[in-house]
């Protein structure tokens, strides 16, 4: 691929990244096995962008922003759907120091919160 040839700068893995993993969550349904290399490719995605920041970030503004980074929705909605809540959380934490996954948050904090009391309930 193009967008992978050296040298190249940190948006251009990015992008190229961002857009296998939209292609194989499209094929999602009809190749279940694409999961797993749709995980590895989120955790690549998002190593990236911690590393780099810059990648992501939209200076044009009034202030510097982020651009949306799809690996993280995806990370957070393929655990939370396997019941993975506190790696799902995890994500959306990761995702909050770009200015994202603030929502992803408060619900699987609510998710975990109601399963703790269920658990406790069930105990006693």
């Amino acid at each position: 691929m193009e967008g992978l040839e050296l040298p190249g700068i940190s948006s251009d893995y990015h992008f190229v990244i961002q857009g296998c993993v939209e292609a194989l969550w499209g094929r999602r349904r009809d190749e279940p096995e694409v999961f797993e290399t749709v995980e590895t490719l989120c955790w690549l995605d998002i190593r990236l962008i911690e590393a780099r920041p810059d990648t992501i970030t939209n200076e044009f503004g009034e202030k510097p922003s982020f651009y949306r980074v799809s690996a993280f929705g995806r990370l957070v909605e393929l655990y939370e759907r396997e019941g993975f809540l506190r790696e799902a959380l995890e994500v959306a934490r990761r995702a909050a120091v770009f200015d994202q996954g603030q929502a992803h948050i408060e619900r699987l904090e609510a998710r975990i919160a109601a399963l703790e009391t269920e658990y406790a309930g069930a105990d006693g």
